[in-house]
């Protein structure tokens, strides 16, 4: 698109973040690396075509995004010595497993290992996809339980000092769907109460 006016760029970008989130589309889509993601959406979205439709753009973006996450996990594979590259019959290149890379796959496949589960990391703020679906995002993040019960409204406060390294600061609401009436308790924390809170299954409540 031909954007004349960077702000009007901002207002529509941010807008269709905004709507991304509310959808859930990183989450159905199985979007792990969401800034990753925008980044490609927002190079991708600045060089569309004016009659191009939304889904198009992200169509793309998702195919982009799809060989970036390809190649960042066979990169990762490649390290810890589980594939390797090689030469096919036909003069490409290919990956495939290593004897160890085998050995691990046997493994898992057996159910002899268990993989901990990954946490997700939406504008610096690590929680747990097993727990929490992020329902949308601006100055704020909504967190909430796969189960409906309750959320978590997560605002940056700023960084604070506190001799030795700059420790950034949350403000956070937590709100209970089944209480009775109007609820919401408020709380300052620091990154690391905050990383607890959003790894912490609060069913029990």
């Amino acid at each position: 698109m031909n954007w004349n006016d960077s702000k009007d760029f901002e207002e529509v970008f941010l807008e269709i973040r905004k709507q991304l989130y509310k959808d859930d589309f990183f989450e159905l889509m199985k979007v792990e690396n969401v800034e990753k993601f925008l980044e490609y959406l927002r190079d991708e979205l600045s060089n569309s075509n004016d009659d191009e439709l939304l889904s198009d753009v992200l169509m793309r973006v998702f195919r982009t995004y799809e060989e970036w996450e390809v190649g960042v996990a066979l990169d990762e594979l490649s390290e810890k010595g589980l594939v390797q590259m090689v030469l096919r019959e036909d003069g490409k290149l290919a990956y495939q497993a290593t004897e160890v890379g085998m050995e691990v796959n046997d493994l898992i496949n057996s159910g002899s290992v268990q993989i901990e589960n990954q946490k997700n990391e939406i504008m610096g703020v690590k929680y747990s996809n097993e727990i929490f679906k992020v329902t949308g995002v601006d100055d704020s993040i909504k967190f909430v339980d796969h189960g409906n019960n309750f959320e978590i409204v997560v605002i940056p406060a700023g960084k604070q000092h506190d001799g030795e390294e700059f420790i950034q600061f949350y403000h956070t609401i937590f709100t209970h769907y089944h209480d009775p009436g109007p609820n919401g308790q408020y709380e300052l924390v620091d990154e690391v109460h905050l990383y607890d809170m959003l790894n912490k299954n609060y069913n029990q409540y």
